[in-house]
């Protein structure tokens, strides 16, 4: 079986990668964090230089850290870029084992980078986040095990240390406190309110006014906070709801308005990106998705759906286009058909070529059958042509058709030559990203080859088919009127 991936993998002499160490690691500890991932890179053979920053993108977290990997030129090393990846995998394991999640791919022709660049995502929808989480961990672990992923990681980030409030509805009620003016209340007191700004030789600063830290980090003297009730009455915090000190999420992600998590896994070295698809989907299948939640795949895994059903309709729409022509061309409505039996002839050429040349079905393989149809039609168009200029000079169907096959031999044979050598420096040529046009020049150049061959067997009996069963139509009637 020929795997399917968006685009092939190509080696360009570069990879990205991104870590994401414990919320609460300050600028000091990435600093470090970084040095270590230098130090432990420097160690890997055919590494030439690493780039680290933290704190960028869209969200600047000091947390995260960005790097970019150089490489020494790809024909000065004896190992693939993706092999080198999987070192500095381990490598990157060791040097900051605090790290919560780690990622390492090659840079995408698509712009994009960080933690979200993933080879898969399966995104998670529901109303409780928690009950998301408790669904997407033990798939993230069989994931992992089934050797199909690596950098397996997801959104979800748990561990900030944060103050709850859970009011005692019943108790606010009897009380007179509404929900509304505890939260105010309690905004204001923990989290400050911009009061105005004050002016001092020229300069100008903001006023906020809030508890002192030392009794903001004190649940005690937190629970003494006053409410004011409906009736006047100042009421305590702690007799109308409790607080308590945990941790929640550091953010919460939202999709079409409902909470998500999403599962981003990058392919096992050597695997297509449709092979893992495959796995994930079976591994889906063990575990089933509850009925309060919804899912999706996004990214890569995404568009090479997506990319399949545009290419078959593109595919479809090239044969009825190619019979429009050929009808036209012809005067006919059967020929054309007998002529667009190369295409399916192509096709066993072109996928033995992927198969054995290593290779994926990638975006530009599916360009490059689209574009097989046609150049491959020219060999049945040029033997259907003179078997219809013997037939109107007088000959015989079949004696038409087996003189053109001699006749036009030479030129169905100088064509595909001509188109084979062209793409010979498409299929093997070995410059950095070389690989994404391979796959390409394989399935042309394999698909003119089975074509040109069979084309010679298979169109000449597909030619006189038609006479052959006018033949057994009058023999077939010859014997009915002879038996009544």
């Amino acid at each position: 079986q020929v795997p399917s991936g968006f685009t092939s993998r190509a080696d360009r002499s570069e990879f990205q990668g991104a870590v994401e160490l414990p919320i609460g690691f300050g600028i000091g500890e990435s600093k470090l964090a970084a040095a270590r991932i230098q130090a432990a890179f420097a160690e890997v053979p055919d590494i030439i230089d690493v780039f680290v920053t933290a704190g960028a993108g869209q969200q600047a977290k000091i947390n995260q850290l960005d790097l970019y990997v150089l490489l020494t030129p790809k024909q000065e090393r004896s190992v693939g870029q993706f092999e080198v990846i999987d070192l500095a995998r381990s490598a990157l394991a060791k040097a900051v084992p605090m790290a919560t999640k780690t990622s390492l791919t090659e840079v995408p022709w698509i712009s994009g980078g960080g933690l979200a660049t993933a080879d898969v995502e399966y995104v998670v929808r529901g109303s409780n986040l928690d009950e998301i989480n408790a669904y997407v961990e033990p798939l993230m672990a069989a994931m992992n095990k089934s050797g199909a992923f690596v950098d397996v990681r997801s959104t979800y980030e748990f561990g900030r240390p944060e103050l709850q409030i859970v009011v005692d509805r019943l108790r606010a009620g009897d009380l007179g406190v509404s929900a509304r003016d505890l939260a105010m209340t309690s905004r204001i007191m923990i989290g400050g309110v911009d009061a105005g700004t004050f002016e001092s030789a020229g300069k100008r600063y903001d006023i906020r006014i809030r508890l002192e830290d030392a009794q903001r980090q004190n649940l005690q003297q937190l629970e003494q906070i006053q409410v004011r009730s409906a009736g006047g009455m100042p009421i305590d915090l702690a007799n109308v709801a409790t607080l308590r000190i945990a941790t929640g999420p550091a953010q919460i992600d939202r999709q079409n308005r409902a909470r998500k998590i999403s599962i981003l896994a990058n392919s096992g070295v050597g695997m297509a990106l449709g092979t893992s698809m495959d796995v994930l989907n079976e591994l889906l299948v063990d575990h089933p998705l509850p009925s309060s939640m919804s899912a999706t795949f996004e990214g890569m895994a995404r568009r090479l759906n997506e990319t399949a059903t545009v290419i078959a309709f593109a595919f479809m729409l090239a044969l009825i286009a190619l019979y429009m022509v050929l009808a036209s061309q012809f005067d006919r409505f059967a020929q054309p058909l007998v002529i667009m039996l190369t295409a399916p002839l192509s096709f066993s050429g072109a996928f033995a070529a992927l198969y054995f040349g290593n290779q994926e079905m990638s975006l530009f393989a599916q360009i490059g059958l689209i574009a097989l149809m046609g150049i491959v039609m020219k060999n049945g168009i040029l033997l259907v042509d003179r078997a219809n200029q013997l037939v109107a000079e007088g000959a015989d169907l079949k004696d038409a058709i087996v003189h053109a096959g001699p006749e036009r031999l030479r030129p169905v044979l100088m064509t595909a030559l001509a188109a084979v050598f062209a793409m010979l420096p498409v299929a093997f040529a070995t410059s950095d990203g070389a690989e994404w046009r391979n796959s390409m020049g394989f399935i042309i150049i394999g698909g003119l080859s089975s074509s040109t061959l069979l084309t010679l067997l298979v169109v000449p009996a597909a030619y006189v088919l038609p006479a052959d069963i006018q033949v057994c139509k009058q023999w077939l009637a010859a014997r009915i009127r002879k038996v009544t």
